[in-house]
């Protein structure tokens, strides 16, 4: 259970990813998991955020629910319910360091495409929209970080602030929850993981607060930019673990 300068450490970095998720509607996985693996084990870390960024998308989601494209939400659903027992398989008994050195470097080209403003015919696709639901939550629920996959996916419909972050949200929560019932179903959620996890809640709830002012200032192409800052940082985040695991 966390507690003392961890617990601190934590609720900290739990409070900027939920104003990181709460403003583009992803990236707070990327924020918390490299800081909460120092105090608790991976499959532990994946769960806690797990929940953690339903409770955030939720409130995301109601903000924006006028807005949320509804036919594109449950292509991603799809993909994801396929994805997550896959994910959660590998999460808990195995470590692929190559899958981990693909993504991240597919995000990063992803990256680049989203920064360039290249059309991508595909990226409109129904199918491309259930790869992208499938990989993204493949990753999510085996590395705990993938939602700059489907962040890219938004960029690439040209959709508004608040289209962005009430489908992204929509998915995130339905698709969490299933993965939440998957990890309960395989007996991966233990007590302490429930513990850290109401722990920690406060400051999603203060990250939530804190974000809505922003929100309202956010231009569309200050949007777009923070959201390829945050695609980039993903990606090379995921690459550099795993290249120093390699090499140490």
């Amino acid at each position: 259970m966390l507690g003392g300068t961890d617990l601190i450490i934590a609720l900290f970095v739990v409070f900027l990813g939920s104003v990181v998720y709460s403003t583009v509607s992803f990236g707070m996985g990327l924020v918390i998991v490299p800081f909460l693996l120092l105090f608790v084990l991976p499959i532990e870390a994946v769960i806690i955020v797990d929940i953690l960024i339903a409770i955030v998308a939720l409130s995301v989601a109601f903000e924006a629910r006028r807005e949320i494209v509804w036919n594109k939400t449950y292509v991603l659903i799809i993909g994801a319910a396929v994805a997550i027992p896959i994910g959660a398989y590998a999460l808990d008994v195995t470590d692929p360091t190559i899958l981990k050195l693909v993504i991240g470097g597919t995000i990063i080209m992803l990256g680049i495409i989203s920064l360039l403003g290249i059309n991508v015919p595909l990226a409109k696709n129904r199918l491309t929209g259930f790869a992208i639901g499938f990989v993204t939550y493949l990753c999510i629920t085996a590395l705990g970080i993938g939602g700059p996959l489907s962040a890219w996916y938004a960029i690439a419909q040209r959709w508004t602030v608040n289209q962005t972050r009430g489908t992204l949200s929509a998915y995130f929560i339905v698709a969490n929850l299933l993965a939440l019932f998957c990890y309960i179903s395989m007996g991966m959620v233990t007590a302490d993981i429930w513990i850290n996890t109401a722990l920690l809640t406060p400051a999603t709830f203060a990250g939530i607060l804190v974000s809505r002012p922003l929100v309202k200032r956010l231009k569309l192409s200050t949007f777009r930019y923070v959201s390829i800052a945050i695609i980039f940082l993903g990606g090379i985040t995921l690459l550099a673990r795993e290249l120093y695991k390699l090499l140490v």
